[in-house]
């Protein structure tokens, strides 16, 4: 099978994630961009492993945008779409989204803020090949 997928039966992955302190990189409790990559990593291995019995090998991370800053403590849904297939390559669109948070932007706030919808933090697109 070879091509685009059809959007009649889209293949996601979700998980949801909690922000632990070792994640913590930068000053404010702030977390890395690349710790998203990671997460969008482990969500299409396991897609991978469902679908084809192999998580795969991540060869490629385009089109990047890290739109709002990630804490210590944030709670995360990631979520990867399938959106192209070839012979052995597959690309995966992927998205990070905070669902709660003690900040407020870069300000921490006194209690949790919740957000609904969930609000964009990142997405980009990771192609990942399986083995022969």
């Amino acid at each position: 099978m070879s091509g685009v997928v059809t959007p009649e039966a889209p293949i996601i992955g979700r998980m949801n994630v909690r922000v632990g302190n070792e994640w913590t990189h930068y000053s404010g409790e702030m977390v890395a961009g690349a710790m998203m990559i990671q997460l969008w990593g482990d969500c299409v291995s396991e897609v991978g492993i469902r679908r084809e019995g192999h998580g795969g090998f991540l060869v490629g991370a385009t089109d990047l945008q890290f739109l709002h800053p990630v804490h210590t403590g944030d709670s995360l849904q990631i979520e990867v779409t399938l959106s192209k297939q070839g012979s052995r390559s597959r690309q995966f669109n992927c998205i990070t989204y905070l669902e709660l948070s003690r900040y407020n932007g870069m300000k921490k706030s006194e209690g949790w803020n919740r957000f609904e919808p969930s609000l964009k933090v990142a997405e980009g697109i990771l192609t990942v090949v399986m083995p022969k």
